[in-house]
């Protein structure tokens, strides 16, 4: 997000978009969304001209290294904390693409809403684009699954999750995304008991992993992620919800709350007409 040091999270600034869309989906608000476009425009115009430098548009999770540049959280912030190994954040990346994706498509929705008819071109020609690089750049037809880069050699539950919620995955894949991912997930724990040893995602994180599980189809190993981490943190005596899976860090973090929402929807089955009624 904009600030005046180096405290620089790029994949927050794309986020943001999807803030925005989700506002609007609520409210129906069209005013806001007219008068923050040029802002949300020059943002995703940083990311453009990143995309630009390859023809395929796939982002480079290094591009803070390779520009000289100094940034607190390096070129992607992603997931942090997760246990060692299972995800590679480097080089041209799975997730920062995807997410670049998916803040172009809540764009587009938004172009829509408020007539921008040059500017929905212009995204619709950049989406198409990225959906086939995506695929044809880090599908892996051995393992049946998506990798986190190009290298193909770390195939996190993060970069299969995010193409199925960007919506770019074939039936076949989707359905290989599911056994891989409910298998690789039959524990958030590495260990099978605690995280002593390293979990899968973090529970600030846990909202996209949740949204893409639920988008998969893998309502059961969701739920069951959400009693093992969020009852340890009960276990623990915690009231609120933690930035990390310790009692060393922040212990009531906004981002941490997603099991509220995500049980509120899919278990209470509580689903909000169209806005604004």
């Amino acid at each position: 997000y904009p600030n005046t040091g180096d405290y620089t999270i790029s994949d927050f600034a794309l986020n943001g978009l999807e803030g925005y869309l989700a506002y609007y989906e609520n409210t129906g608000d069209t005013e806001r969304i007219r008068t923050d476009w040029a802002a949300m425009m020059r943002n995703l115009d940083w990311f453009h001209q990143l995309a630009d430098q390859r023809r395929d548009m796939l982002l480079d999770a290094e591009w803070d290294r390779k520009a000289g540049i100094k940034a607190h959280y390096g070129g992607f912030h992603g997931d942090l904390q997760i246990v060692k190994g299972h995800m590679d954040n480097t080089g041209i990346h799975c997730v920062f693409s995807c997410t670049y994706l998916i803040a172009m498509q809540s764009a587009l929705i938004l172009a829509k809403a408020i007539g921008e008819e040059d500017d929905a071109r212009e995204l619709r020609r950049r989406i198409a684009v990225l959906r086939r690089s995506i695929s044809r750049a880090f599908w892996d037809p051995k393992k049946k699954c998506f990798a986190d880069n190009q290298r193909h050699r770390t195939h996190s539950i993060h970069c299969n999750l995010f193409p199925v919620r960007a919506g770019i995955v074939t039936k076949a894949q989707r359905a290989a995304i599911r056994e891989y991912v409910a298998r690789q997930l039959h524990c958030l724990f590495a260990n099978g008991y605690d995280p002593s040893g390293g979990a899968y995602t973090s529970p600030n994180f846990a909202f996209y992993i949740l949204d893409g599980l639920y988008r998969a189809g893998l309502t059961r190993t969701a739920e069951d992620m959400m009693r093992t981490g969020w009852g340890w943190a009960l276990s623990q005596g915690m009231r609120t919800c933690p930035e990390y899976w310790t009692t060393r860090s922040s212990q009531c973090h906004a981002w941490s709350a997603s099991p509220t929402y995500y049980l509120s929807r899919y278990v209470l089955g509580v689903h909000y007409p169209a806005a604004p009624d």
